[in-house]
């Protein structure tokens, strides 16, 4: 009886453990189990800001920079240039956050400015040089808002 009553309040302990999320989490298992921040409850402005990868900050400048005239014409370029640095699933899930931030309505120049100044702190100048290529053929493709875009991004890319 005693053990009984030993074993019901060891389940009760774990059961409390579990339901208030202190049991220690199993491995993840692929990238798609990994935390990340809930997307709709963000405003695109918030999200650009809060950013703290260098290759989802570079896919976002282009996107923004590219204007969705221009994306669809950079995008599998964007992807694959990012894929060299990274594996294809974070190439792709910096994309679609890239993606989603410039189709929401964010303001343009503001997010150039945030993240230029992320991206100047965080990539090396060769690595900065290489997103200043990616900006500009965006630019190109983006019509006279790309262009003007493109123009203030590389302004504030120090390549040197």
């Amino acid at each position: 009886m005693l053990l009984v009553a030993f074993m019901l309040v060891v389940a009760g302990a774990l059961a409390l453990l579990f339901a208030r999320g202190l049991a220690a989490p199993g491995p993840a298992t692929g990238p798609d189990d990994l935390p990340r921040p809930k997307l709709g409850q963000r405003s695109p402005d918030d999200a650009v800001a809060a950013l703290d990868d260098p290759l989802t900050a570079a896919a976002t400048l282009t996107a923004i920079v590219a204007t969705d005239e221009g994306w669809p014409q950079v995008h599998g370029r964007v992807e694959a240039a990012l894929a060299g640095f990274t594996d294809e699933t974070r190439a792709r899930q910096a994309v679609e956050f890239a993606e989603w931030a410039a189709s929401h309505g964010l303001d343009a120049d503001r997010a150039v400015a945030s993240l230029c100044r992320f991206l100047s702190e965080s990539l090396e100048a060769p690595e900065r040089a290489e997103v200043a290529a990616m900006v500009r053929d965006a630019g190109r493709v983006g019509g006279p808002e790309g262009e003007r875009l493109a123009s203030k991004a590389v302004e504030r890319l120090p390549v040197t």
